[in-house]
């Protein structure tokens, strides 16, 4: 696909080989107010489609004369918040969307209540399930106009291509934005998004935005372990978003062996020492919350710990997505609470084996641990050779 600008840098048209596939206007604004496509060869459907806005938003669509009206929108406060939309007059055309918090359409409700499209989308929006029958949807990944004839989002001042991962076009403000020119938000799309092509919206999403460093000492937020341009813990928080079990509930870590009942037990207190550290206050109570949505994600997944003296191998063990607990070599342990940092220590190893972040294994499995430690006024675990003496008995 090759795009075409003209000289104040918009996209005019696009075209694959010799074959003219669609071409774009604008108004003094910026708005996109018309496309016109002229083959299908790529996906998208013959056509001439005009834009009518209120503010920054389009209200409703007409043809080419303008005489008769489309498909019209309902939006909600702010930007790109989609509520409802209704394909003609009749009362059964009428639709609610369901969003995330960045603003994805990912169901598509009829007025009476009947389901009639599911979305789902990778990090990074290319469309990874569409079920469903009738009623299709322009609006998609965060909210964004998704053109079917390129597979390109349209950001107001530039167009964004999920397949790469980056926009199609340099960002308007050179290098004031940002060294990489196509970059998307910095790399973080799971906690921001860039509805204008000019800048992240990060203010709009600080509260499910991650602290910007210092996981009790680990500075992770900006690794790139496997080398696919997306944060790594930001990609390990998708999976808590869209797990399944998470969502309706049902699933539970595994707890087995002679002793499971203990093991479950001590997974409980250091939960609830998570519960206690997030409601804290501070940068502790930051990192609590976060590492709590971690153990979401643990039970989601329905991880094993079984109780095994002969493979835990001292204290315990993770191997093939299995982690092995010998309990009682912590019943000879001075203080009863060294049980649950275990079992959390071995979760944290056994969901990156289990989910391909391996390169995040000591980062989630020493940081839990250590925000507990902190908690409890113990020293912190700088690695997995340096044990720390405990200065007192705690068992809360």
């Amino acid at each position: 696909m090759t795009p075409f600008e003209n000289t104040l840098n918009r996209l005019v048209r696009v075209a694959q080989g010799a074959t003219l596939i669609a071409r774009y206007a604008y108004d003094v604004l910026g708005r996109r107010i018309a496309k016109r496509v002229y083959s299908a060869a790529t996906g998208g459907t013959v056509g001439f489609t005009r834009f009518v806005y209120h503010g920054g938003q389009v209200a409703f669509e007409t043809d080419s004369a303008g005489s008769t009206i489309g498909t019209r929108y309902v939006w909600g406060p702010g930007t790109d918040n989609l509520v409802a939309f209704r394909t003609t007059a009749a009362a059964t055309d009428h639709y609610y969307v369901a969003t995330d918090k960045l603003g994805s359409v990912h169901q598509i409700i009829k007025r009476d209540g009947t389901w009639v499209r599911t979305y789902g989308y990778t990090p990074y929006g290319s469309v990874a399930a569409n079920a469903g029958s009738g009623v299709t949807l322009r609006y998609r990944w965060t909210g964004r106009e998704w053109d079917a004839e390129t597979g390109w989002y349209f950001h107001r001042a530039r167009y964004y291509d999920p397949g790469q991962r980056r926009f199609v076009q340099e960002d308007p403000a050179g290098v004031a934005g940002g060294e990489n020119l196509y970059a998307y938000v910095g790399g973080r799309p799971l906690v921001a998004r860039e509805p204008t092509g000019l800048a992240p919206d990060w203010e709009h999403f600080r509260s499910i935005a991650p602290p910007e460093c210092c996981h009790v000492g680990y500075e992770a937020w900006t690794s790139d372990f496997n080398n696919d341009g997306l944060d790594d813990l930001d990609a390990l928080l998708f999976y808590v978003w869209t797990q399944k079990c998470n969502r309706v509930g049902g699933c539970a870590i595994e707890f087995e062996g002679p002793r499971a009942t203990e093991l479950k037990s001590a997974y409980e207190r250091a939960k609830h020492v998570l519960e206690l550290a997030a409601n804290s206050g501070g940068e502790l109570a930051e990192s609590a919350r976060e590492f709590l949505e971690y153990l979401a994600a643990y039970e989601s997944m329905g991880l094993r710990v079984v109780d095994d003296p002969v493979t835990a191998w001292d204290a315990g063990t993770t191997r093939n997505g299995i982690s092995y607990i010998d309990v009682g070599f912590h019943d000879r342990h001075p203080d009863a609470f060294y049980l649950p940092l275990t079992i959390v220590h071995e979760l944290g190893h056994q969901y990156t084996q289990r989910s391909g972040f391996f390169g995040l294994s000591e980062t989630l499995a020493l940081g839990s641990e250590n925000v507990i430690r902190e908690f409890l006024g113990w020293p912190a675990r700088a690695d997995h050779s340096h044990h720390p003496i405990f200065p007192r008995r705690m068992t809360p």
